[in-house]
Order: structure tokens, then C-alpha cells, then sequence
């Protein structure tokens, strides 16, 4: 399989317009124009497995390079896209740490994927500065540092399988938005709150530091569907108001130093 490596290629300063033929070779070399975001004729751009689709109208507002099999590290261009509201970097070997400090100041960012890389550094503050950020999903990277408190407004979060640490936000716990919350395999630490978001649905966090007792408040989590937190530093004893959780149909608590009162048929 040829590995195509992500790049800039340069234009003149004042590049405005190109043609779908001549943006064609280019992506399929593996090459970006260094001014893409002086592209204003173009507004989504996508090139999942290997194909080309490309919608001419005002700006780029999607940019898939989705399994492309793109290396090297992503241009800082990108992050100068102001109508940009996707960006989709999944199942590439891109590496490096994502140079887009600016990317959710200039635009109203809605979806960002760029899991299965080989990403590192820190997820930037300012992913959710427009306030329109639906959906992070970063998982399986080489990320570290603490997540950006302005995730909390967001609807999921993927990010395991990463070496995330610190305490998780209490936004991202509590945001009436959330619904899925994937932050197994880092290494995270802290309590687990009493009240959890009306809308989460589900919950991983296995393989990480958590501490302390399952909160007595769990009977709140009333919209749970899938509870993972093995192999963490849970203690006490199981509190039977699990068994309220209606829509619960998946528990996975082992590896934790944990007594059960829960009826043996729970159990």
C-alpha cells in the first residue's frame, strides 16, 4: 500500500481559485496548497478511500482526508479556515502535535475527528471557543495534558486510548449536551461526581486512577445504558441503587476493591 505524505505546496500569495482537475492531482499526491484557506471558490472537500469529491461554491466548511493514508503532520493553515465546521483526519499515520491554536477561534467548528494517528502534545483550548463543537473524538493518539474545560459543551468525547491525565472537568460531567463519554485507557484521576448529565447514556472509564466510592447519587444517572469503569481505584461497597438504572445494560466494575450488597441475580 503506498503511504502518501501530507504537505504544502506552494502557490502564488494571491491564489484564489483552482480548478477541480489541478486540486485533484495535487490531493492525490498527498499535497495540500499552503494558502488553503485562500481556496474561496471551494467548500467541502472529501477524500475518503482514496476519492475525490469536490463542491465548489463559497468556503470550506468540511475537509475530510479520512483514511488517505497520509503521513507527516498537519499544516497550521488549517487552522485559519474560518467557515471550516469539519475536519475529519481519521485512520491516517499522521504524528506531531496539532499545530491548530487558532483553528476554533476563526471558526464555528462543529465536528472534529482525527482519532487513529499518531497525534501528541495537548488538545487545544480553543476547540469549543465558537461554541458549536458537537462532537471530539480522538482516540487511539499519543495526546497528553488535561482536556479544555470548553469541552463541556459538547454531546460526546472520545478520547481513549491516549495518555490524558489530571481531573476530568465537572463541565464535562455535568453538560445537559452529553451523551457519550469514552475516556478509558488514560490516565485520568479523581472522584466520580453525584450528579451526572440528564442525557448521558454512556459512560467508559475503565484502565485509569479513579478513587473513592460508586456516589450513593447514582440512582440520578437515570438515562445510563453503558457503565465500563474496571481496573480503577474504586472502593467500598456497591450501592443497591444500581439496580434503579433502568436502561442499564451494561456494568463492568472488576479490577476495583469493591464489596457487592447488589441481590445475587444483579450481581
Amino acid at each position: 500500500m503506498i503511504q502518501y505524505k501530507l504537505a504544502i505546496l506552494r502557490y502564488p500569495e494571491k491564489f484564489n481559485i483552482v480548478s477541480s482537475s489541478d486540486l485533484n492531482l495535487t490531493l492525490r499526491q498527498g499535497l495540500l496548497p499552503e494558502n488553503v484557506s485562500g481556496l474561496s471558490s471551494l467548500e467541502r472537500l472529501d477524500l475518503r478511500s482514496n476519492e475525490l469529491e469536490v463542491i465548489e461554491s463559497v468556503n470550506l466548511t468540511e475537509l475530510d482526508l479520512s483514511m488517505k493514508n497520509l503521513s507527516g503532520s498537519i499544516p497550521e493553515e488549517f487552522s485559519k479556515l474560518k467557515n471550516l465546521e469539519l475536519l475529519n483526519l481519521f485512520l491516517n499515520h499522521l504524528t506531531g502535535e496539532m499545530s491548530l491554536a487558532e483553528l476554533g477561534l476563526h471558526s464555528k467548528l462543529e465536528a472534529f475527528e482525527v482519532s487513529r494517528n499518531q497525534f501528541t502534545g495537548n488538545l487545544q483550548e480553543n476547540l469549543c471557543s465558537g461554541k458549536c463543537l458537537t462532537g471530539v473524538v480522538a482516540f487511539l493518539n499519543n495526546l497528553t495534558g488535561e482536556i479544555p474545560k470548553s469541552l463541556g459543551d459538547c454531546a460526546s468525547v472520545q478520547l481513549y486510548g491516549n495518555k490524558f491525565t489530571g481531573e476530568v472537568p465537572l463541565g464535562l460531567w455535568t453538560c445537559m449536551n452529553m451523551k457519550n463519554l469514552m475516556l478509558s485507557d488514560n490516565l485520568f484521576y479523581g472522584h466520580l461526581p453525584s450528579k451526572l448529565s440528564w442525557n448521558l447514556s454512556w459512560l467508559e472509564i475503565s484502565n485509569n486512577n479513579f478513587l473513592g466510592q460508586i456516589p450513593v447519587g447514582v440512582s440520578s444517572w437515570v438515562n445510563l445504558v453503558v457503565f465500563k469503569a474496571s481496573n480503577n481505584l474504586f472502593l467500598g461497597y456497591l450501592t443497591v441503587e444500581l439496580t434503579s438504572l433502568l436502561q442499564l445494560t451494561t456494568l463492568n466494575l472488576d479490577g476495583n476493591l469493591l464489596y457487592s450488597e447488589l441481590p445475587v441475580e444483579v450481581a
